[in-house]
């Protein structure tokens, strides 16, 4: 569309446009500047200057309401699964080898002397709730367009609301 500046601008002086656009879909789009053009003086004149001005953009999905709800176990409803991380914490995570920095403290002495090296017990965070998200793009599970567009715009609003909790270890779009 056309954007009109309704009042006077000097030479050498400086204005600002606002132009604001709702894209129709999601995805990418090239937003072009055409030219610019006067009707001056009193619009018995037309002059009209083309222009180069175009930036490529990225539309995201839309974000969507959603509730997530606490659900017991290690696999949540949808595809994300918590997962325990490395950190100072209570519960055991794992038995690794020793590292040099390794607290003394943290041997494990009684499977050290079995394996013949030193093991150290390795502790989940504290904060070890965080998310893999897997999404599955198949046509065939999403016969209708608009079922497609509401996966795509949840799990976009519901990875950026984990990322931006520091909740979000894993992004997979079909397995990869």
């Amino acid at each position: 569309g056309n954007v009109v500046l309704r009042e006077r601008l000097d030479p050498r002086s400086e204005t600002r446009l606002d132009w604001s656009f709702a894209p129709a879909r999601r995805g990418r789009m090239r937003v072009e500047l055409a030219g610019v053009g006067s009707l001056f003086p009193l619009g018995l004149l037309k002059k009209y200057v083309g222009t180069e001005l175009r930036a490529d953009v990225v539309v995201w999905p839309a974000a969507i309401e959603y509730r997530r709800l606490a659900i017991a176990g290690a696999r949540r409803a949808g595809g994300v699964e918590q997962r325990a991380r490395a950190g100072g914490g209570g519960d055991l995570l794992a038995l690794r080898r020793y590292a040099d920095g390794d607290s003394h403290r943290l041997i494990h002495w009684k499977a050290s002397a079995r394996t013949q090296q030193l093991l150290v017990r390795q502790f989940t965070a504290e904060s070890s709730q965080g998310y893999a998200v897997w999404v599955r793009t198949d046509a065939g599970l999403w016969p209708r367009a608009e079922q497609f567009e509401v996966l795509v715009s949840f799990a976009a609003t519901l990875v950026e609301d984990l990322f931006r909790g520091g909740q979000l270890q894993t992004l997979a779009l079909d397995g990869e």
